[in-house]
């Protein structure tokens, strides 16, 4: 007569699925590694940060006072390039 493998195999993976789950329920029951660090959402000089984000909105704003300056005192041409077409004025946009 012939034997056959099968229950053995069966075994075997049901072993192995138990071990896996007993390992899980061990990683679960002690918790987080502590190899693993926490994550720290903290800026390293945020002052420092805040300053320069100053100093670049005062440049911008300086820039942005030279430029409306310029616009009032002198006339501006402005040319189209890839204006509306004839067959897209009925189009709605998206």
């Amino acid at each position: 007569m012939r034997q056959h493998i099968w229950p053995r195999s069966g075994n075997l993976f049901r072993s192995i699925i138990t071990i896996i789950l007993v390992l899980t329920c061990l990683k679960v029951w002690l918790g987080p590694a502590d190899i693993i660090q926490p994550a720290v959402a903290q800026i390293p000089n945020s002052g420092q940060q805040r300053y320069d984000m100053i100093d670049e909105l005062k440049r911008v704003n300086k820039q942005l006072s030279e430029l409306i300056a310029v616009m009032k005192t002198h006339t501006i041409k402005v040319q189209m390039a890839g204006g509306d077409r004839a067959s897209d004025r009925g189009k709605p946009r998206r």
